[in-house]
């Protein structure tokens, strides 16, 4: 496998430093909201690009459900410019299983995380898969999951990948598997290519979070929620 800490292809300054840092991740999980919890996850604003990084935006857990190994701990944030939505995910981690550097492949035998959203007026939801190694997979899925179609617009997502770990970096796009700790991404998805204005303060929109770790060809899996939640607009 050829796990990479590369940047995408012309990414802007500001989506480089969005990455996250994970020292705060590597001291504990912060515990998931319980799935019986009603209450909407707020979504905070930020002008321009999400700097999720250099923001003070909360961080929430998500839930270890499929076991296969240590649960080392997961953590999201989001936020939303007058442009795009911006998620991003901190994976604490040992092993980076990662092989696929193209976009719009099967990425469900690797390391991924994974985005859902449901925008408002639409008989379909988005997905996003998205790699350490940058590559990302996105459909919009009929509800009863028989039609997959691609985005329009599909190649203004993006996505910034950062690896931590002592000397995890060494040869370029080889991280040292020794040495890693964990690694985050942030993406962004322009409104645009989910075919909606941008959202108002007060707007909900139901969604789901998670994280699949393959590593000796079994996942573990960290969710969000069972069920998709409802995040709410601020």
């Amino acid at each position: 496998m050829r796990p990479s800490s590369r940047t995408g292809s012309n990414p802007s300054t500001s989506v480089r430093t969005a990455t996250l840092l994970l020292s705060g991740l590597l001291l504990g999980a912060i515990p998931a909201l319980a799935q019986s919890d009603a209450v909407a996850l707020g979504v905070k604003r930020s002008s321009g690009d999400i700097d999720v990084m250099g923001s003070k935006f909360r961080p929430v857990g998500l839930d270890y459900i499929q076991e296969a190994g240590y649960p080392q701990s997961t953590r999201l944030r989001i936020g939303y410019s007058d442009e795009a939505l911006g998620v991003s995910f901190e994976c604490e981690d040992t092993q980076l299983s990662a092989a696929t550097p193209e976009d719009m492949a099967d990425l469900s035998r690797e390391d991924v995380v994974i985005v859902r959203v449901w925008p408002p007026g639409s008989d379909r939801y988005f997905q996003l898969y998205a790699s350490p190694l940058e590559s990302k997979t996105a459909h919009w899925i009929s509800e009863s999951g028989e039609e997959r179609t691609k985005p329009e617009g599909f190649e203004e997502i993006r996505i910034a990948t950062r690896v931590i770990g002592e000397g995890s970096f060494g040869t370029p796009g080889t991280p040292n598997q020794q040495n890693i700790e964990g690694w985050s991404e942030m993406i962004s998805i322009p409104f645009s290519v989910l075919g909606v204005d941008p959202p108002q303060p007060g707007d909900r929109w139901r969604a789901n979070f998670t994280r699949i770790d393959y590593d000796s060809g079994t996942a573990a899996i960290w969710q969000w929620r069972e069920e998709p939640g409802e995040i709410e607009f601020q």
